[in-house]
Parts: structure tokens; sequence; C-alpha cells
């Protein structure tokens, strides 16, 4: 009997790597910020960082410079060599399984690899693939799937790097702001092609993000094509104080059918509403501002705030439209008692927050969002205790309350408010789902090849899929079990 067809998709990726020569040290380069296995690196980072002030200014912007993350495992480690040509081949094997009552049990495989390339004293590279059966299965996918796995480039991107100014080109995913949950832009959004720069002056840095996003398809009956959709966003942090940092930030979509680059939008200090409002374009814009303030290196307390859209004026029904904002406001303390790590958050999203009149313009890419994963129209707030055995082992308990409405990000754009005099709506919207979540969680690397992420716990939901009156009590158990490989290779 021959041997399924996904292992033997995987023999050939694991004996390649197993039997590279095995080498301690690595160089410095990027932490791809949306890869799970390297998450746990990510919130190590975040606790030293509320401990270490003069690594704080790096935290605000990702992805992170391994140098900066100060991990001890082979994958992560850099080395001592900064002119030398290196390369670093790696590979991860992932099983992901997940159960909840009320639905089926799902299994799904998955293999990453690629490599970590240093070019020179200043210039690196990063690169690597997905083979994903999750992916194959999700309707929005259109690529080709080869033996029920859908494959894709994730990230591919160059970087230089001096002391004050850093610049990376390419497929990468990012995020801005004091939790790498943003909302104005989360590592849980895919990676954008695109450039980013990042320059460091005195108390400032600036920070230029511009990237195209996946395009729409137009068929109808008088013509076939695409509608180009662009990404370009704007950042200062300011050091106000040696413990008090403030960001400000401006992002907008735009495009259209036959649309290209705005040369308006290329330039890194234009006032991006004002120049679509003067213009006269109808493309959708966002602000907003965090603050971040460190006490006695322990504790760690933030704020971020988006505005989508607010209504200043009320003289015509148009003015109605209800506020788009989005609020994230937390604590996070290291060291309780000498070993507890406490985490408490609370975040608001309103409805239509993230979605506009016109489907180009909706805050996506390849239909995920690219800010705050939770979406519109819900709150919730969260409370997650850990403990953390060395740097590479985490248990914690988290709970989370929830409220969720029945208004989403990719909702068909609607405007009752014109209908109406003094319109107003409820928060959340519609039938509300409510979610009261306790869980275990347990997350680990073991033996320097190997990763384990376990969750279990029980959610009890009231209006459950926003049936009225539905509830439900819903245990949960989710697993994701990697094998990491790598190495170092210097051709000097």
């Amino acid at each position: 009997m021959g041997l399924p067809v996904k292992i033997r998709l995987l023999i050939p990726v694991i004996l390649t790597l197993i039997f590279i020569p095995s080498i301690s040290k690595s160089t410095e380069f990027y932490l791809p910020a949306e890869l799970p296995e390297f998450r746990l690196a990510y919130e190590y980072a975040e606790l030293l960082d509320i401990k270490d002030y003069y690594s704080r200014q790096e935290s605000f912007i990702g992805p992170y410079r391994l140098g900066c993350i100060k991990w001890g495992y082979p994958v992560f480690e850099y080395g001592t060599a900064p002119g030398r040509f290196q390369l670093k081949p790696f590979a991860i094997v992932t099983e992901d399984f997940s159960f909840q009552k009320y639905s089926r049990a799902v299994g799904n495989e998955s293999i990453r690899a690629g490599l970590f390339t240093r070019l020179g004293e200043k210039l690196s590279a990063h690169a690597h693939f997905l083979l994903d059966e999750k992916l194959a299965e999700n309707p929005s996918y259109s690529g080709k799937k080869w033996r029920g796995l859908a494959g894709e480039i994730e990230t591919a991107f160059l970087a230089y790097v001096t002391p004050g100014i850093q610049i990376l080109f390419g497929r990468f995913g990012s995020f801005w702001g004091p939790s790498d949950e943003s909302l104005i832009l989360s590592h849980t959004a895919r990676p954008m092609d695109g450039i980013r720069f990042k320059g460091k002056w005195g108390r400032f840095i600036f920070t230029y993000h511009f990237s195209a996003l996946s395009r729409l398809r137009v068929n109808d009956e008088n013509q076939e094509g695409f509608i180009n959709r662009y990404f370009v966003g704007h950042r200062i942090d300011f050091r106000a104080h040696r413990n008090l940092y403030i960001g400000l930030f401006e992002t907008v979509i735009f495009g259209g059918r036959g649309r290209s680059i705005e040369a308006a939008y290329l330039n890194p200090f234009m006032f991006y509403h004002a120049f679509q409002l003067n213009e006269d374009y109808d493309d959708n814009t966002f602000l907003g501002f965090d603050v971040t303030w460190y006490v006695n290196d322990r504790h760690k307390f933030f704020c971020q705030i988006l505005v989508d859209d607010y209504q200043v004026d009320s003289e015509t029904r148009g003015d109605n439209e209800p506020n788009e904002t989005g609020l994230l406001i937390g604590v996070h303390s290291v060291d309780l008692f000498g070993w507890l790590e406490l985490k408490a958050e609370y975040l608001r999203i309103a409805n239509r927050t993230y979605n506009q009149i016109f489907e180009r313009n909706r805050y996506v890419n390849r239909d995920v969002l690219i800010g705050h994963q939770f979406g519109p129209d819900g709150d919730r707030i969260s409370l997650s205790l850990s403990r953390w055995f060395r740097f590479d082992r985490r248990a914690s308990v988290n709970i989370f309350y929830q409220r969720r409405g029945e208004g989403c990000y990719d909702d068909e754009w609607t405007e009752p408010w014109l209908d109406v005099d003094n319109y107003s709506e409820s928060f959340p919207t519609g039938t509300v789902e409510k979610t009261f979540s306790v869980s275990g969680r347990f997350t680990a690397f073991v033996k320097k090849i190997a990763f384990v992420d376990c969750e279990g716990g029980v959610r009890v939901v009231d209006n459950y899929g926003h049936l009225d009156g539905d509830s439900r009590t819903v245990p949960f158990f989710n697993l994701r079990f990697s094998l990491l490989f790598s190495t170092l290779i210097n051709t000097n």
C-alpha cells in the first residue's frame, strides 16, 4: 500500500532540510509578522519592550528585525558576520486541527518553505511560499490547486537597513501601533505588494507605506477587465517623554477602472484627506492616533483611536450618517508577583467602519481586513493572564466577553439616514450575538525543531448566529503542531 499523497509530498522537504549541516548561529533578518509560528517571538518582544527603554521605538512598526527580538532559537538567531553573503533556508510543516460543538472537526495541512539571505552589510532578502489545504477550500480562492493544496508566494521582499533608515520593497506583512492587532494596520492582514520607508531623526520616527492591493475582476455585458486598487499611508511617532509615545497616522484606499497610481499619493508629506476632497475623489481615507505610556518598566497603558468617517455638520439628512470609528484601549503588565503577565483590552468598532459605497474602496486585501480582524459593529473586553517558562513557553488563561451586531465590512452599502429625519441606530445593530468565553492555552517550542499551540475552553453564546433566543454552550479545542527546519550557509 502506498503512502498518502500528503505524506509523499512532505518527505522530500523534510529529508532535504534534515541533511543540511546544522549551524548554530544566523544573521539579523526581518521576521515575517504574519507567520503563526513566529507570533510567540513577537509577544515575547512586546514583553521585553516594556522593560527595555532602548528598544521601545522599534516596537510600534512591524515587522521587527531579529536583532530586536533577542530570541534564542536557531531559526531566529542572528550572527556576527555582517559583511558576508549568507543563505538561511527554512521550512515549516504544519498540521492544524480544530473542533467545536455544532460543527464538524477539521484538520488541515500546510507547508511553508523559503529562505533568508544576507546580500551585504545593509541589504538582506526574505522569500517563502505557502502550500495550504485550508486556503484551497476557501470559496474566495481563485488560483491554481494541486492535489488538494493551494499555493502562493506569501512573502518576498528586500530590506535595506542603516542606523537611521529602513526600506522594505516587495511583498510583506506589517502592523502599526502599540498592539500588533491594530485598528489601522494589523499583522492578521494579508501581506501587500509595495514599499515601506522608515526614517528616524532624534525623537521622531516617520513611516511611509505604498502598496498595490488585490484587484477586482469586472465581468459585465460591455467589457471584461480589472479594477485597480491601492493602499497608501504615513505615520509619525514622537517620543514626548522617556516613557510617553504618541503616534499620528493617515491611510487611504483608492482606485478605479483604468485608474493608475496618483502622483500626489506618492508624496509622503501630502495630507491625503485634503487632497481627495479638493480633487473631488471619493477615496476612502482613515485618520487616527495612538498614545502609549510606560510606568516603572513594568506597565504599558495604550490607546488607539481610528476615524473612518465623522459627521461634523448637522444641516442635511446626509449629515445623519452614523460615525464610523474605532477604539482600542488597554493595559499590559509584566512581572506581577514576580511571575505573572496581565493584558486587558477594550475594543469597540462602529458599524460600517472599513466599508464604503464603492466596493473598490473597502479596507481589504485579498478578502481579508487590513485593519483589526474583529471587524465592525461590535465591542469586546478581554483579559489574559500568562506565565512564561523561559522565553519559549507560555501558559495562559484567556477570558473575553463580546457583542457582535449584524453589520459586516463587506455588506452592500445602504444609506437609511437619507429616508428619515433625525436618523439613529443602536450599537451594535440588529440581533446582537453575545459571547462569553473562557479558555486555557499553552504555546511552546519543543526541542528546537517543533512548535505546539493548543487551546481549549468553552463559549456561552446568546442569540447564536444572530437568531433571537438561540442560546448555546459551545466547547472547543484547537491544536497547531509544526516542525521547523533551518540552517545557515556561508558562501564566502
